[in-house]
């Protein structure tokens, strides 16, 4: 029997459901909820992550990490009010935005952004069926009062001419790909994916103040040494777009088997690595095309990447435990699992490469860990407040950024091997640092009275002091930097696309 693969791997790796199967998934819920109301239970952290599927619906406990709840939490639970079996519904609807479009109903973005658009916003039901686009946004009601109950669900969605449980054909691709998955664990299997033509128009030319480019669903970011190629992880189609930074024209669309969260490149720019929802993909730069995968284990999602300077080792975060996967890619499979000390229900984050390729730092909850390259073992572990959801590092590799969505960066002095902060104009999102090594620049939110507005932060390493800052609309998640420093390359927070900023004044 196959084992039940979650819907939010099913939809990475596939791509949204067919309506019929929406319609199947909708009604299983359902059934589901009902049998955990009836039994005066309540899910209070249902998810794409925690919906099985192989082949009827099972409820799993789910996370209760804010990066995986925010756009399913239903609006009275991040106000402080009464939850209870209402919460559910309103999670109902937003897995059937998900299973519809492959994207939450209140968008992409930072998991506070996502929460205060829950709380404010009305849900983005664009690409749901016309049959169940009325349900979802009734379940999507800010008044719990006002949303259907479990039972109430079942007896709208139960249709006697439908069998339970998904649809064969769907039960089938389920199946199938659980199976193919496994086969290719067990033979180390490399697959070469076909290139996609279909190539996005650019929507500006370089120009004073920050170039804007349709790309929606930008995930990471990766820039070449040369400069000369900037590659784009897209979350929503599942490719990787590589941008000609000379003309800021659209090169190349290359898919990718899931969802991409993170990019490396190696130091002489011949590879990029993609890891996905649930492999890790290789671009090769020279040929243009994905020359292989490493599939990766099913049972965690993988947040970050960092890569040797070499390009024999890359480190992988594990963002539903406290491990880092070591992968080798040129045997294609793990070579290590390195457990790190953390708090209960602890998670990997964010992790860096050192520039000198001998340490990896890693941020994960309540500890900086660094480990080491040539025996993959911790070297040493350092206490930190909270959980970094990004990091940067100096390119002396003595500085060591932690980012948490906060009008505040903790930086970690490696020579000192103590913590210090800096005080920002804006809320921290991403970092990168200039290639000369004379500054950092940290992109994210602005601070009221300006609220809403993206800014970009130059921190002046030496100092330690905030030296400027760029706003702008709409504002800037995940960041990479030219190799020159001239430019910063930044992911829209709201999902809508790229944005060029010049920065040649900080390059002088």
């Amino acid at each position: 029997m196959a084992s039940a693969r979650s819907l939010r791997t099913v939809v990475a790796t596939r791509g949204p459901l067919a309506e019929d199967a929406q319609r199947a998934l909708a009604r299983d819920l359902a059934r589901a909820l009902a049998r955990w109301h009836r039994g005066g239970r309540v899910h209070g952290r249902l998810t794409p992550g925690a919906v099985g599927l192989a082949p009827t619906v099972a409820l799993t406990p789910g996370s209760d990490q804010i990066a995986d709840t925010a756009g399913y939490s239903a609006p009275e639970v991040l106000t402080g009010g009464d939850t209870g079996a209402a919460a559910d519904i309103f999670a109902f609807g937003a897995v059937l935005v998900f299973a519809a479009t492959g994207a939450g109903p209140f968008g992409p973005g930072s998991p506070l952004r996502v929460l205060q658009r829950t709380v404010e916003d009305e849900p983005d039901l664009r690409g749901v069926p016309d049959g169940l686009r009325e349900l979802a946004l009734e379940c999507l009601a800010k008044d719990p009062d006002r949303r259907p109950d479990a039972e109430q669900l079942v007896a709208r969605l139960t249709d006697p001419a439908v069998p339970p449980g998904l649809p064969a054909s769907a039960r089938y691709v389920l199946i199938a790909g659980g199976l193919v998955a496994a086969a290719l664990i067990a033979f180390g299997a490399v697959l070469v994916f076909d290139r996609d033509t279909t190539k996005p128009t650019p929507s500006a030319a370089l120009a004073e103040g920050p170039v804007r480019i349709a790309m929606p669903g930008v995930s990471d970011i990766a820039v070449t040494p040369d400069g000369r190629r900037v590659y784009l992880a897209n979350r929503l189609q599942n490719t990787v777009t590589v941008l000609d930074a000379t003309t800021n024209t659209v090169a190349d669309v290359l898919p990718v088997p899931g969802q991409p969260t993170g990019l490396a490149v190696t130091a002489d720019g011949t590879r990029v690595f993609v890891v996905t929802s649930n492999a890790v993909a290789t671009i090769d730069t020279r040929a243009g095309e994905v020359s292989g995968q490493i599939v990766l284990d099913a049972s965690t999602v993988y947040d970050d990447i960092a890569v040797t300077p070499d390009g024999s080792r890359l480190y992988l975060a594990d963002g539903s435990r406290s491990t880092v996967s070591v992968i080798d890619p040129g045997a294609g499979a793990a070579s290590a699992t390195i457990p790190l000390r953390t708090s209960a229900h602890g998670r990997v984050s964010a992790l860096q490469m050192a520039p000198d390729g001998r340490s990896v730092y890693v941020g994960h909850t309540d500890r900086l860990t660094i480990l080491d390259t040539a025996t993959d073992t911790v070297r040493a572990e350092f206490p930190y407040a909270g959980t970094p959801e990004r990091m940067a590092v100096s390119p002396d590799g003595r500085f060591v950024y932690l980012l948490r969505f906060a009008p505040t960066v903790s930086v970690f002095d490696t020579t000192a091997q103590a913590f210090g902060e800096v005080r920002l104009s804006g809320i921290g999102i991403d970092a990168v640092a200039e290639p000369a090594g004379r500054y950092v620049f940290i992109a994210g939110q602005s601070l009221p009275p300006d609220d809403g507005m993206g800014v970009l932060v130059a921190v002046d390493i030496a100092t330690g002091a905030e030296v400027g800052a760029l706003t702008f609309v709409p504002g800037a998640g995940r960041v990479a930097v030219a190799p020159d420093g001239r430019h910063v390359y930044a992911a829209d927070r709201n999902g809508a696309g790229l944005l060029i900023i010049d920065v040649t004044h900080f390059a002088r």
